[in-house]
């Protein structure tokens, strides 16, 4: 009794091809994913000279906020550049 190959060879093929692409598009989107949710750094902040902040405070009626830039100097200490800017 023979029994025909060919349809088996055509299947298996066919699922390799298959395994072959999950796999490389299971990589393509790993990488993606891996890329994604790297933690962003920040660009290291300037040490020298002054930087341009924008404050926002009420507007006399209350309904809204109004905008105002004051430049710091640049430093490594919050609580001395919170006192500058609290001066101005």
């Amino acid at each position: 009794m023979k029994t025909n190959r060919q349809p088996r060879k055509g299947m298996r093929f066919i699922i390799i091809a298959f395994l072959v692409f999950a796999a490389i598009v299971g990589a393509l989107v790993a990488k993606k994913y891996h890329i994604s949710t790297r933690p962003q750094v920040p660009p290291p902040a300037e040490q020298a000279g002054t930087i341009l902040v924008t404050l926002f405070f009420a507007d006399e009626s209350g309904d809204g906020l109004v905008r105002e830039g004051r430049e710091i100097e640049a430093g490594s200490d919050p609580a001395e550049s919170m006192e500058l800017l609290s001066v101005s």
